[in-house]
């Protein structure tokens, strides 16, 4: 009698697990100083004193060609955005220390589209925002 209570609780757990977890496709890892980030809305973005790694952003886009807009800034260092709306990773800007940009990825699919910030080297004093347009 325990063994069936047992393995349908590991089921339970499991399953849990699974759906709390999501389902990104990729992971983020990264050293940091000093970060404020938020990962998932209209409009995510991290500030930081230092980072190094991967940071991962997800967006659901609802219409059929939508539009994010991206700033970006760094003091030093360097690091590539690159975005994934379905057809796998493409690299759109690399931003270096000094920069200051602002752009826009145009004509992208309804569904969730994952963007990345990864570091070529230590970023010193950045900032990324994203911005769904509506």
């Amino acid at each position: 009698m325990k063994k069936p209570t047992a393995l349908l609780l590991l089921i339970v757990l499991l399953g849990a697990s699974l759906s709390l977890s999501g389902c990104s496709p990729y992971t983020r890892h990264y050293s940091t100083i000093a970060m404020v980030t938020t990962t998932s809305s209209d409009k995510p973005f991290m500030s930081f004193y230092s980072f190094e790694g991967r940071q991962v952003f997800t967006i659901n886009a609802r219409g059929e060609s939508n539009r994010i807009k991206v700033s970006a800034k760094l003091e030093s260092g360097s690091a590539v955005i690159r975005y994934d709306a379905g057809e796998g990773l493409t690299d759109f800007l690399t931003v270096r220390g000094g920069d200051e940009i602002s752009t826009v990825i145009e004509s992208l699919p309804k569904g969730r589209i994952y963007l990345l910030v990864d570091t070529e080297e230590k970023c010193i004093n950045g900032d990324f925002h994203f911005e769904l347009e509506k």
